[in-house]
């Protein structure tokens, strides 16, 4: 139920299309200066690949994000970027495959 301390969420925010949403609802279960780890997939030119081929597998397309898509989505919630970076890519310019943020609701109180 919660309040929680913390919450973890492991290549799950691609099975969502309206992150906001779900990210609203994160934070509404979390406790003040609770917070939340997570990796997806990073849009990219390598994860579109990946896409592709999973909806083909599967017939189901995984939603990847950019940083900027994940940063817009923490503002409307309320929750703070403190940490926000792209993995597991050789060529830096096209962006990693993997994203990894840490947030944090804030303590209003103090």
């Amino acid at each position: 139920e919660g309040p929680f301390d913390r919450i973890f969420a492991f290549s799950s925010l691609e099975y969502t299309g309206d992150l906001e949403r779900l990210m609203k609802k994160m934070a509404l279960l979390l406790k003040p200066g609770g917070r939340v780890y997570v990796t997806t997939g990073h849009a990219s030119v390598y994860k579109l690949f990946a896409q592709i081929g999973n909806a083909m597998r599967q017939g189901m397309w995984l939603h990847a994000r950019s940083q900027r898509e994940i940063k817009r989505a923490c503002r409307e919630a309320e929750l703070k970027v403190l940490y926000c970076k792209t993995h597991l890519c050789s060529f830096p310019v096209f962006g990693g495959i993997l994203l990894e943020f840490l947030l944090e609701k804030p303590d209003h109180d103090g």
